[in-house]
């Protein structure tokens, strides 16, 4: 998965977007909203907290993109340092890896779920959120805007070009996507031993 996500192009990215789409509106669009929203274990995420935390993500990035789009994006000091802006991403994407097993890393609270959304409703939203998250991707398509050097939302001294940011973004979705089907795996086998 790092090898495609690092070298992905536009493209690439919107047809892998795509396609999860796609697998979540199979995998949970006939599931029942209970299920999506049972939590496999008291600490771990249902499915439902899985696409609550992929939306608020995304949505981080909606003022980012149109001033990038317009011009008007300023780059502060970290976003200059040469090489700086790829060594995060490299890192950030490695660690969102299936295959790296590293010490799991704790969303901060901004994203977190709160639960507001349940079951169905998760899906649904998701669904509308990359859906946006796309049409972003799609005015945000010259060189110079994808080559624009952008400030981490989430960890202000992390910095990364607005190509990588749809890079992890999409990565940080199939991460996710993974982890809720891995929920409903679960929740339906403690469902099966009552």
């Amino acid at each position: 998965m790092l090898a495609f996500y690092q070298k992905a192009d536009l493209k690439q990215l919107r047809e892998r977007a795509q396609q999860l789409e796609q697998d979540v509106i199979q995998t949970f669009g006939s599931l029942d909203g209970t299920l999506i929203s049972a939590k496999p274990a008291p600490r771990e995420w249902s499915a439902a907290e899985c696409f609550e935390h992929l939306n608020l993500t995304m949505r981080l990035y909606f003022p980012i993109l149109p001033a990038v789009q317009q011009g008007s994006y300023k780059a502060g000091l970290l976003e200059r340092i040469p090489g700086l802006p790829s060594f995060f991403a490299w890192v950030i994407m490695w660690a969102l890896d299936p295959s790296y097993k590293g010490m799991a890393m704790n969303s901060p609270s901004s994203i977190r779920p709160t639960q507001s959304l349940q079951g169905k409703e998760s899906i649904d939203a998701f669904i509308q959120t990359q859906r946006e998250y796309l049409a972003l991707m799609e005015q945000t398509n010259q060189p110079a805007q994808l080559k624009t050097i952008i400030q981490s939302p989430l960890v202000p001294v992390a910095t990364y070009s607005v190509i990588d940011s749809f890079r992890i973004t999409i990565m940080h979705n199939e991460h996710h996507i993974g982890q809720a089907k891995r929920a409903i795996a679960q929740a339906q086998q403690a469902l099966s031993q009552v």
